[in-house]
């Protein structure tokens, strides 16, 4: 089978295809992609066992106690909002790696033709940079290069070049981290996407025994993938090959696709206040937070989903030119302009100030009066 032939429409519509309790079945597995409607929700209340029938007590017939239907609402809520925002957080850590991992590759691009067309580095020696960039200490190297600035001991120039290379070594020992650490964040967000919900938190939502839960469960199941495979079979030609190994692992493959869900999110007090979030943020998207407060800053960040949303803002907002990247590259590593004294310029016109307090001498000594 093609892996274009199963659809969301596909699965869309063997879903609503199934009796109430197939189409509560299926949703409550794949809870963090469909919403279970208000209808369902009170044929759950209904369809549980109460245990006030077991205590003797007669309930008038056809009528669901309106906190039992609340109790469901908020135990799908709870559920609903855990995965949902998880798989809401991976995604925005596989975004912002993606970003930046493209920035980084652009800048040391950037970096490596200035190196060899205007600093005249032979490409030999920007391919050993590199091969040395995992063992390069960038810290000492330019404690060095800023001591002897300062000691009037190399040109501007020869500054650059050096300094250059220094964050060229630092920009693909960056690329490296950051595609490991994408590959790692896109497997987890693969694997949330395609878990569904387990039985002891159906069984949770809905009250039923686990007995009665597995029973139903393997019912519509098969009758859920029986409809996909009609439906799918209906538009491909039998030519095409054999009926797919695993529907299912399919439809969650298909539903992984989907958009993901965005939240507001409040504010959870993620560096103390958002100002100096943001602060952290900005220095973490520009790419010049050290790798210290980088390490320390990204396991708290990965927890907080206003953290993340307030990082993606950032990054959105940057500018992404080859020139504006450029100019950001050439002055973060220019040296810090030195301070030239001026001198008092003594045939400077006279202030405002100056004048004025001549004119008050004038008037209290007399105009013929030389002083």
């Amino acid at each position: 089978m093609p892996p274009t032939a199963l659809t969301y429409e596909h699965i869309h519509t063997a879903l609503e295809g199934l009796p109430i309790q197939g189409r509560i079945m299926i949703r409550l597995l794949l809870l963090q992609y469909f919403d279970v409607p208000q209808d369902e929700i009170e044929f759950m209340a209904a369809d549980r066992p109460d245990p006030r029938l077991q205590s003797g007590t007669r309930l008038k017939s056809g009528v669901v106690p309106k906190d039992a239907v609340q109790a469901i609402v908020n135990r799908i809520g709870e559920y609903r909002f855990h995965v949902r925002r998880r798989r809401e957080r991976l995604w925005l850590q596989t975004e912002y790696f993606r970003k930046q991992i493209a920035r980084a590759e652009l800048l040391a691009s950037i970096a490596e033709r200035l190196l060899t067309e205007r600093f005249g580095l032979p490409p030999d020696e920007v391919h050993e940079l590199k091969a040395r960039a995992r063992t390069a200490v960038p810290r000492p190297m330019i404690r060095d290069l800023e001591s002897r600035w300062d000691r009037n001991e190399i040109e501007e120039d020869a500054f650059r070049a050096k300094r250059l290379a220094v964050e060229y070594q630092t920009l693909v020992r960056r690329l490296d981290r950051e595609r490991k650490r994408l590959d790692t964040v896109t497997r987890d967000f693969e694997t949330a996407s395609r878990t569904a919900l387990q039985d002891h938190e159906i069984g949770h939502i809905w009250g039923l025994p686990a007995g009665t839960l597995a029973a139903r469960k393997i019912k519509f199941l098969q009758a859920f993938l029986g409809s996909v495979q009609a439906k799918i079979g209906a538009v491909t030609p039998a030519t095409e090959g054999p009926a797919p190994a695993n529907l299912w692992t399919d439809s969650l493959a298909v539903l992984s696709k989907q958009p993901v869900e965005r939240s507001v999110a409040p504010y959870d007090g993620l560096q103390y206040t958002e100002e100096a979030l943001l602060e952290k943020l900005t220095t973490l998207c520009s790419g010049t937070v050290s790798e210290e407060v980088e390490s320390r800053l990204w396991p708290e960040l990965v927890k907080s989903l206003f953290g993340l949303q307030r990082l993606a803002a950032v990054q959105s907002d940057m500018d992404m030119s080859p020139e504006a990247l450029e100019q950001d590259l050439i002055q973060r590593v220019s040296p810090t302009p030195k301070v030239v004294p001026v001198l008092e310029d003594q045939s400077a016109p006279q202030t405002q100030e100056d004048a004025m307090r001549d004119h008050v001498l004038k008037s209290i000594l007399g105009e013929d009066r030389r002083f």
